[in-house]
């Protein structure tokens, strides 16, 4: 069944989905058409407002991309902050689990 997101919400997500794959480095990625097909697919609206969240938090140094865009991957130096970001709403997940 597909729902509607808050802002907030929807950057938890893709987050917890990044930090919970472990791509904290260009080593792990995540391709980025596959995130926003997955995200798309589970949201009342269409792709595009995924990417345009996946977008701000690029623009907000919380991931970047790699391989000329196609992938993406979160940024080390916010670990704490995401971390601290996600747990909010996901309380199942502690921050001791995210190593």
């Amino acid at each position: 069944m597909k729902r509607e997101l808050g802002d907030a919400e929807l950057r938890a997500t893709i987050l917890f989905k990044l930090v919970r794959r472990g791509c904290w480095s260009e080593k792990v990625y995540f391709p980025y058409d596959t995130l926003v097909n997955w995200l798309g697919n589970k949201m009342k609206k269409d792709g595009n407002r995924v990417r345009d969240m996946i977008d701000r938090l690029a623009k907000d140094r919380y991931m970047r991309f790699y391989k000329k865009g196609n992938t993406i991957y979160l940024n080390l130096e916010k670990k704490e902050e995401i971390v601290a970001f996600v747990g909010r709403f996901f309380k199942i997940w502690t921050k001791e689990g995210a190593s």
